[in-house]
């Protein structure tokens, strides 16, 4: 069995239509993140409610909230991506 040695960061914001599919991808790969976190990026649909089911089951996702303007913009994108880092800075990957 291969040692996951790799993170995933990824920030969402109303992707309720497309968070499952691209969960399901990556708990079907053969060889798992170490983590991954999805930060919720403000959302106002049922995106963090998703996640929140597919972590009771898969122990490597972590959903973090981090409120957000209500406009997407690519800083929110970066701002999103630096908080999931601080949750993986203690990590070796």
């Amino acid at each position: 069995m291969h040692k996951a040695n790799y993170i995933i960061i990824t920030p969402a914001k109303n992707e309720a239509e497309y968070i499952g599919k691209t969960i399901e991808s990556v708990v079907n790969q053969s060889v798992k993140p170490l983590i991954w976190v999805i930060v919720d990026d403000g959302s106002t649909d049922s995106t963090a409610e998703i996640v929140k089911s597919y972590q009771n089951r898969f122990p490597f996702i972590r959903l973090v909230n981090r409120a957000s303007e209500e406009k997407r913009n690519f800083g929110n994108k970066v701002f999103a991506i630096k908080r999931g880092f601080e949750e993986v800075k203690d990590l070796d990957y």
